[in-house]
């Protein structure tokens, strides 16, 4: 079968042997999706970019960042999975497969790893003030965003040419997949993936946003005691001055 296991056999036959009910259905929901991604972002850059106030907000360059990776998800990978599900087949040849299973992972982990740098953000802004404002510089935010498209780049990059052609069309996912044969690479795309650009993101966003939340409720309570408190002051500033009188 060319290499191709009996379950996604199985997956293929059932992707091409839909009704015309289902065709429909699907392709009109992955469409929506897909123009959603496109004008939702889009419109989120152009917002931030006409607002000067916006612009100088250090999260906003991660946010652009974000928006960006959905928009190019969604103009080079989303339309070539709509036509999948239109024809039930990988229609577009092995070259634009690897383009799109290249396309989207690079996509994929700049978002992971920008979401985690916007947790990383807003924790610092909220518990440590000074450092965000050393650290989170216009210049330096923008250094970080750079350096994560390139890592991400190089990372993708480095597997599709020592393991030409590794992107595989998988009718369970209506993407092109990477697949690895056993071997060192197999096992080094397993542990990188998982540990730097799915465990390490995963984490860093409970921690910060868990701290944050801690944060916030510490104060909340701090507030309300000095209210309280004040609140309780006046009261015997009042008292004490109906008693004068």
């Amino acid at each position: 079968m060319n290499n191709v296991t009996i379950p996604e056999f199985k997956l293929a036959k059932a992707l091409s042997s839909r009704s015309t009910f289902l065709v429909v259905i699907e392709s009109a929901f992955v469409l929506l999706i897909n123009l959603f991604a496109l004008v939702g972002n889009a419109l989120l850059c152009l917002a931030i970019r006409k607002n000067v106030r916006l612009r100088r907000n250090t999260t906003n360059l991660f946010i652009v960042s974000l928006a960006c990776s959905d928009v190019l998800m969604a103009l080079l990978c989303m339309p070539l999975s709509v036509g999948v599900f239109i024809r039930g087949q990988w229609i577009y040849g092995q070259l634009l497969c690897q383009l799109q299973g290249f396309a989207f992972f690079v996509l994929a982990f700049v978002s992971l790893e920008t979401m985690a740098l916007v947790a990383v953000n807003r924790y610092l802004n909220v518990t440590k003030p000074a450092l965000y404002q050393r650290l989170f510089t216009h210049k330096r935010s923008c250094n970080m965003i750079v350096t994560l498209w390139l890592l991400c780049l190089f990372y993708v990059g480095i597997f599709t040419i020592l393991k030409w052609p590794v992107f595989v069309f998988n009718p369970g996912k209506a993407i092109c997949h990477i697949k690895i044969r056993r071997g060192p690479y197999k096992t080094a795309w397993n542990f990188i993936t998982l540990f730097v650009f799915a465990l390490v993101p995963m984490v860093t966003l409970f921690v910060c946003y868990w701290r944050v939340f801690v944060s916030v409720r510490r104060h909340n309570v701090q507030t309300l005691r000095w209210l309280r408190g004040s609140e309780a002051c006046m009261q015997k500033v009042v008292i004490q001055w109906k008693i004068s009188r």
